[in-house]
This record gives C-alpha cells, structure tokens and sequence, in this order.
C-alpha cells in the first residue's frame, strides 16, 4: 500500500510542473496552463518560441487569456521575457496592438510584479 501511494504520489508532483520552466528559470504550476492552445501551439511551445526570439509566438503569449492564480506566474513569465529580450523591443512589438490589448498586457505584468521573487524587479513599475 505505501508503494502504491508512493507512485500516486510522484506521478501527480511529476504532472504537476510544466516543461519549459528551466528554460525561463521559474517553476510553473502547469494545471494552471493545461488548456491553452494557440494555433495548435501549447503554452510552453509559446514561451519556447519567444525566448527563441520569435515576435509572432511573443505577441501571442503576450494575449493569452489566463484567470486567478494564472494571472500573476502569466505576468512573471511576461517579465522574464522582457528582461531577456528588452523593453524596447518588447515595447515595439505590443504598441501595434489595440489599447484593450495594450491594458490587458499591462494588467498581467502588475501581477507579475507583485508576484516575482526576481530581486531585478522587486519595487519596478510599469
């Protein structure tokens, strides 16, 4: 019986944790992003593609739509992705798109914010 509850165990910790988190050096809960699927592209194919440098899939994770607790690791995600890129060139990307866009996005990165243990990004604004 402990076996048993041993391997639940792992199967659900190892199930709970995306992929690509190493590769953005945060610790997603992946259950949080399970259902995102952008033209057949999962979240973390979105975040490989634009650490790749890839402005439509940084466009895309940009807008996805996420709720609650999603919010704030979405929003860390987005940060991290501007440090690595730069503002500027984040800036350039999101400035063609709609001021609703434009909100959303600004939303995501407050939560973001709040919610980073990054020391870079501790008492920043947006």
């Amino acid at each position: 019986m402990k076996k048993i509850i041993f391997v639940l165990f792992l199967v659900f910790n190892s199930c709970n944790y995306d992929n690509c988190s190493e590769r953005i050096g945060l610790e997603l809960s992946y259950h949080l992003f399970t259902g995102i699927n952008v033209d057949g592209k999962t979240y973390c194919d979105l975040i490989n593609e634009s650490f790749d440098g890839n402005e439509k899939s940084i466009v895309q994770l940009s807008l996805v739509d996420v709720y609650d607790g999603a919010t704030y690791e979405h929003g860390e995600v987005l940060i991290e992705l501007i440090h690595n890129m730069s503002e500027r060139k984040y800036t350039r990307l999101i400035e063609k798109l709609s001021l609703s866009d434009q909100k959303e996005i600004y939303y995501y990165l407050l939560a973001g914010l709040d919610f980073t243990n990054n020391s870079n990004f501790k008492r920043q604004k947006v």
